[in-house]
């Protein structure tokens, strides 16, 4: 996969282009290169006028493109591959089922340009429906910021809808996995998507 970068595209509050974001991405793969099939492999960067960066074709299904009852079993993996993530002492920033791709038996990682290590200051992009309110311009990386994306992918796979198509509120989310019966799904969503990021649990968990 070869990515390249128009400078002083996609800039951000702290100043950061697409350059910039490319950087940190194929940093970011470099650290993990030891994580075997959790993320793309990084091959090369060049540091041009426009930077281009080439990865490994990280060939899978992507989640959110399989069926309903593919996606609910492959959560367990998706939280396995976000623990993995964690111990490497990164936090992705953008978890959800588009950015997860089932090979073979395991889920791995894509799109990684929203990465930081945990405690750095991250970026304020992501998805809405998998996006902790706490996360705003100059907020620290987190750990829980991707817990409570793990709740967003929750109810996508439950309910089959992208949780950002579908009224905001967590109340909302699990009403409706209660009206569909997913009453321990309900519950869970409650925990990994709590307002306060102390009391969510670990991806572990």
């Amino acid at each position: 996969i070869i990515k390249v970068g128009i400078p002083g595209v996609a800039g951000d509050h702290r100043g950061l282009d697409v350059r910039d974001r490319l950087r940190k991405e194929f940093s970011v793969l470099s650290a993990l290169s030891g994580e075997i099939g959790l993320a793309p492999r990084p091959l090369e960067w060049f540091e041009h006028e426009w930077p281009i960066a080439v990865t490994e074709d990280f060939r899978g299904r992507i989640v959110a493109e399989l069926s309903r009852a593919q996606q609910i079993s492959s959560l367990t993996s998706l939280a396995h591959a976000v623990v993995r993530l964690h111990g490497a002492g990164f936090v992705h920033g953008d978890i959800k089922l588009e950015n997860a791709v089932l090979r073979g038996q395991h889920v791995g990682l894509i799109d990684f340009e929203l990465a930081e290590h945990e405690g750095e200051v991250a970026g304020v992009g992501g998805t809405r429906g998998h996006l902790a309110p706490e996360v705003t311009a100059d907020a620290e990386a987190a750990f829980s910021r991707d817990i409570y994306a793990l709740g967003g992918c929750l109810a996508h796979a439950c309910l089959g809808v992208p949780p950002g198509l579908l009224p905001a509120g967590i109340g909302k989310l699990r009403g409706f996995l209660q009206l569909e019966g997913l009453q321990p799904a309900a519950k869970l969503i409650s925990d990994l998507c709590h307002a306060d990021p102390v009391r969510r649990p670990s991806a572990k968990d």
